[in-house]
């Protein structure tokens, strides 16, 4: 099947990379990455065969709506659209609008990937104008996946009681990959530690979301 991918974040992380080399044994995919004009000369953008960058406004109040429109309109000038029979939007506001959009004008069903940070536009009262259009963008879509049952749950205590059957019978929960490299080096120690202090490193950004706390605990 050929799956066209939404995500914003391709060139900020690893994971799509990797995740598309797996996806791409089975599927034949590409990815749209919808930047901001400003993001255009930096040196770690680029475009290959399947990887295609877009660039059309910038910061501003409802930049996600008043963009949307237009990104998916680059989509359909530079890509044949025709031979997709899906659409996977990696992020919910931003990605997910142009998915929705592009289901509205070109009849391609969409699904959608909620994440932590996902969930941020649903408590933010003072952007109303995205709490709306996350809503809409989970109700039009065909599947939405979770990585955690928590995100998948926080969702739900934030959307209106009406939509959430609308959202529970649909719903998947499908964790991020690890990296070939861990398991190629897992490593295995053959002896019992002799002290109950040690210490461990981790490699992350320090903020709530990656729940270092509850790390430390579980050690």
């Amino acid at each position: 099947m050929d799956i066209l991918h939404i995500s914003y974040d391709y060139f900020s992380t690893t994971v799509y990379r990797n995740l598309f080399r797996v996806l791409n044994f089975k599927n034949n995919l590409t990815c749209v990455v919808p930047l901001e004009i400003d993001q255009k000369n930096k040196f770690e953008i680029f475009e290959e065969d399947n990887i295609i960058p877009i660039f059309y406004g910038r910061p501003r109040a409802c930049s996600v709506q008043l963009n949307a429109k237009k990104y998916s309109e680059i989509i359909d000038e530079k890509i044949d659209l025709s031979r997709y029979k899906l659409v996977h939007a990696h992020f919910t506001l931003n990605d997910g609008l142009i998915a929705l959009k592009l289901k509205k004008s070109k009849g391609i069903p969409y699904v959608i990937s909620v994440r932590a940070s996902c969930i941020m536009n649903l408590k933010r009262k003072v952007a109303f104008h995205n709490y709306l259009t996350v809503l809409s963008v989970l109700i039009n879509s065909k599947a939405i996946f979770f990585q955690t049952e928590s995100v998948f749950k926080e969702l739900l205590a934030n959307t209106p009681l009406p939509f959430r059957k609308n959202i529970k019978k649909k719903y998947y929960i499908v964790h991020n990959g690890i990296d070939d490299f861990w398991h190629e080096n897992s490593f295995k120690r053959n002896y019992e530690l002799d002290t109950r202090e040690f210490t461990i490193i981790t490699a992350a950004s320090v903020e709530k979301n990656k729940n270092l706390i509850n790390v430390a605990k579980a050690i």
